[in-house]
């Protein structure tokens, strides 16, 4: 938890609204296209699938950009490729 509060708390609550509006955007821009699909293949027809896929793509947002937020860090740090060994 340290790691993610380093520096200002500014930068913390700038980094956490930030990864809620990806989240935001990626459960509103997918879940049109993934609630039919998990509503075919779960056979329940009803309007609680389509909310509970977009809380779920909304979760999986979140990590997405928490993620790539530690791989920016990460580059920041040591801006080199890894060797890839044969």
């Amino acid at each position: 938890m340290t790691e993610e509060r380093e520096g200002s708390w500014f930068l913390w609550l700038l980094r956490s609204v930030g990864t809620a509006i990806v989240g935001a955007l990626f459960a509103g821009h997918l879940t049109p296209i993934v609630a039919p699909i998990v509503s075919g293949w779960s056979n329940v027809r009803d309007v609680s699938v389509e909310g509970a896929t977009g809380f779920v793509l909304g979760l999986c947002g979140l990590a997405l950009s928490e993620g790539l937020i530690k791989i920016a860090r990460r580059w920041r740090e040591n801006p080199k490729l890894p060797k890839i060994e044969n």
